[in-house]
C-alpha cells in the first residue's frame, strides 16, 4: 500500500513537472512572438497559409495556435513511429482504416486521418457558432417578458437586461445540445442532398464500401406499399388484371 501511494505521489509530481514545462513553453513562445513587429508577424502568418489579418494580439494568437498544433501533430508523429506494426495496424483499424504492411505508410495515413479530423472539428465548432447567431437573432425579435419566462422554464436565474437573458439563453442551448441537433439536422439535410444527387451507380459502390445492404427489406415494402397507394391496388392483383 505505501509502495502505491509513493509510486501515485511520484506519477503526479511528473504530470505536474511535465504540466509546468509546457506553460513556460508556452509562455516563452508567446513572449517571443510579442517581440517581433507586425510585419514580421504578418510575414510568418503568410509562410504557414493562416487566414489570419488585424490587431498584433490576432497575429500573434493564430501563430502560437499554429505552433502549438505543429508540435502536437510532430508529438504525434513520434508517438505512433514508436508503435510496432502490429500494434499499430490494430489502431487503424479500430479507426476504420486500412492497416496495410508498411509502416511509414500506416504513420501517414493515421496523420491524415488525425487532420481530417481536426478539420471537421473546426468546420463544427464554425457552424456552432453560425447558428448561436441565428439564435440571437431569433431571440432578439423577442421582448424581455418573453425571454424571461423561456429562462424561468429551464430553470435558469432570469437577470435583468434583455441582452443578459438572451446571453443566458444561448449558453442553455449549446450546453443542453439544442445548437448541436440543429448541425445534426442541417449535416443531415446537407448530406442527403449531396446523395440524392448522386449517380445509381456511385450509391451502390458506396453500399458496398460500407459494407450495406440497398436491398434492404424495410426500404423495399415501404417503396411497394408506396406504389400501391399511388395505383390503388396491389402489384400481383393489377398483373393479374392487365393480363
Amino acid at each position: 500500500m505505501v509502495e502505491s501511494l509513493i509510486a501515485k505521489q511520484k506519477e503526479s509530481a511528473e504530470a505536474a513537472k511535465k504540466q509546468q514545462e509546457m506553460a513556460d513553453k508556452a509562455a516563452k513562445k508567446i513572449k517571443e512572438l510579442k517581440s517581433l513587429s507586425i510585419k514580421d508577424l504578418e510575414k510568418q502568418v503568410k509562410k504557414k497559409g493562416l487566414d489570419v489579418s488585424g490587431k498584433k494580439e490576432d497575429l500573434v494568437a493564430a501563430l502560437y495556435e499554429q505552433s502549438a498544433l505543429e508540435d502536437a501533430v510532430e508529438a504525434r508523429k513520434t508517438e505512433l513511429k514508436q508503435m510496432d506494426v502490429q500494434e499499430l495496424g490494430k489502431l487503424l483499424l479500430t479507426k476504420g482504416l486500412k492497416a496495410g504492411k508498411q509502416k511509414k505508410a500506416m504513420v501517414q495515413t493515421m496523420l491524415e486521418h488525425d487532420a481530417k479530423r481536426r478539420e471537421e472539428l473546426r468546420t463544427y465548432e464554425a457552424k456552432v457558432e453560425e447558428l448561436a447567431v441565428k439564435k440571437k437573432e431569433e431571440f432578439q425579435s423577442k421582448t424581455g417578458a418573453e425571454l424571461k419566462d423561456m429562462l424561468t422554464a429551464k430553470g435558469l436565474p432570469a437577470g435583468v437586461g434583455k441582452e443578459e437573458r438572451i446571453q443566458r439563453l444561448i449558453e442553455a442551448a449549446k450546453k443542453d445540445g439544442e445548437i448541436d441537433k440543429c448541425f445534426v439536422h442541417a449535416a443531415r439535410d446537407a448530406r442527403h442532398r449531396e446523395l440524392q444527387a448522386m449517380e445509381k451507380k456511385d450509391l451502390l459502390s458506396l453500399c458496398q464500401d460500407a459494407g450495406t445492404d440497398p436491398l434492404v427489406k424495410e426500404v423495399l415494402v415501404e417503396r411497394i406499399l408506396s406504389y400501391e397507394e399511388d395505383a390503388g391496388q396491389p402489384i400481383s392483383k393489377k398483373a393479374r388484371s392487365s393480363r
